[in-house]
């Protein structure tokens, strides 16, 4: 993940490397040209086919790369990053030397060639398609790919989506609306037409612009992440602790604060300075602030932070603590020697808001890695409150569907082995946190 100056922590996504697409490396320029910082990011489209299926989208490449190297006899592939219709991100120009080991060219600024005179410390993200002739089929995906690479790439400059930034043109072509010696005002995630002469990304293309920049935008954000309360259910007998854990951005002041439900009063807050965008957990021993065993109930647990004066959204989930007998059951078999203990009638004070079940995850997206190996990804959920897992599902089509199966952790993506060739199988997604899940959201991939 990149890291925001303001400490937010930007997910990478699943870019699909040159060598994974088949870039013969002995086209290009053997040493790329590096800028020193990135100011902005450049929207286009790459104006051939839209015809394509998912399985021919790496020829796709090959021919772009073919187009720009061999018959325009460009140093390189002219986009740094390039997406297609399904929303699959591509790895462009390379920002590696030919032979490097442990270059990630993704995470350099490397100089592409598609704006005329911008192109020093810009970067270009186009779709595949021409999208003046035709609406995106995907737009959802095509935005979604689109925001999160311009996220990510953006995040360690501290640079605003919605913000506009100044690069002086080196253009003598005419094919910019600014030429060499003038400073171009341009935003920060900006299109191709509107600095060039150009109808680049497309009439159909362009009004996505405004979601992809407010898309970014939330992406860049400073957020909780990752809060995960266990267990939330307990008994009052035994003596385990209640593990609350959340990832907190850099210098930000935090809260993890214990609330009863049925009263309504504070029972335990502990707080500290996070100076680096990272972990922070908190073992309640269930006790109060005077040290003493809370009483059965319920309690609010809420992860709070607070950057520069701005409190982020907060975090909350319900712990119970209730006798062993009414615990939920772990299996649908009850030994028949457990205690039978009728249950305490607890006070309930004004009604309390309980936290809503999440919303459905968003841009489910399919790799495939080699014959019988596939990674499914898909974007987190809108937050409601905090989540607890991702769940899956795999059919065949037209079969049954498997077991619901838990991503590791919090992982929004997972690899899937032995599907086979030209079949075609469906996954379900969801998402559960303390309320329940979320609507399950189905899609549908034809292994090649």
């Amino acid at each position: 993940a990149a890291v925001t100056p303001q400490g937010a922590l930007v997910p990478r996504p699943r870019i699909v490397t040159r060598a994974e697409w088949g870039a013969d490396e002995t086209w290009r320029d053997p040493v790329p040209r590096v800028g020193t910082t990135l100011l902005a990011g450049v929207v286009h489209h790459t104006a051939s086919t839209n015809n394509y299926t998912a399985e021919q989208a790496p020829a796709q490449m090959r021919n772009l790369y073919a187009y720009f190297t061999q018959s325009l006899n460009y140093a390189d592939m002219g986009y740094n990053f390039l997406v297609d219709k399904y929303g699959t991100i591509y790895e462009g120009r390379s920002g590696c030397a030919v032979g490097a080991v442990g270059c990630d060219s993704a995470t350099v600024p490397v100089q592409g060639a598609h704006t005329a005179g911008l192109n020093a410390n810009t970067f270009g993200v186009s779709a595949i398609g021409n999208y003046d002739v035709l609406a995106p089929e995907n737009p959802a995906a095509l935005v979604e790919s689109i925001a999160t690479l311009m996220a990510w790439k953006l995040a360690p400059y501290g640079l605003d989506p919605n913000a506009t930034t100044n690069v002086m043109s080196t253009d003598t072509s005419g094919s910019s609306k600014f030429a060499n010696g003038q400073m171009a005002v341009m935003q920060v995630i900006t299109a191709h037409r509107d600095v060039g002469k150009t109808v680049c990304p497309g009439r159909f293309m362009y009004p996505y612009m405004s979601e992809i920049r407010n898309r970014a935008t939330a992406l860049l954000a400073p957020v909780i992440q990752g809060v995960s309360v266990s267990p939330t259910f307990i008994a009052s007998e035994g003596t385990d602790l209640v593990n609350i854990s959340a990832i907190i951005p850099a210098n930000a002041t935090w809260s993890v604060g214990v609330k009863s439900i049925d009263s309504g009063q504070s029972v335990k807050s502990v707080t500290g300075t996070q100076t680096v965008s990272g972990p922070v957990t908190f073992a309640w021993d269930r006790k109060d602030s005077a040290g003493e065993l809370v009483p059965l109930g319920r309690y609010e647990v809420t992860v709070n932070a607070n950057v520069s004066g701005a409190n982020l959204p907060p975090a909350t989930n319900v712990v119970s603590i209730v006798l062993t007998a009414n615990l939920p059951p772990v299996t649908n078999v009850v030994p028949i020697t457990a205690p039978i203990v009728a249950p305490i009638a607890l006070p309930i004070a004004a009604p309390v808001a309980v936290p809503r079940k999440p919303a459905a995850v968003t841009a489910i997206r399919f790799h495939q890695l080699s014959k019988n190996r596939v990674t499914v990804s898909w974007s987190p959920a809108p937050s409601r409150s905090a989540s607890t897992g991702y769940y899956y599902r795999v059919s065949k089509s037209g079969g049954k569907y498997g077991k619901w199966t838990k991503s590791s952790g919090m992982k929004t993506s997972v690899t899937i082995s032995n599907w086979k060739k030209k079949a075609t199988y469906k996954i379900q997604v969801k998402v559960r946190n303390a309320s329940g899940y979320s609507p399950t959201v189905t899609y549908s991939f034809k292994n090649r």
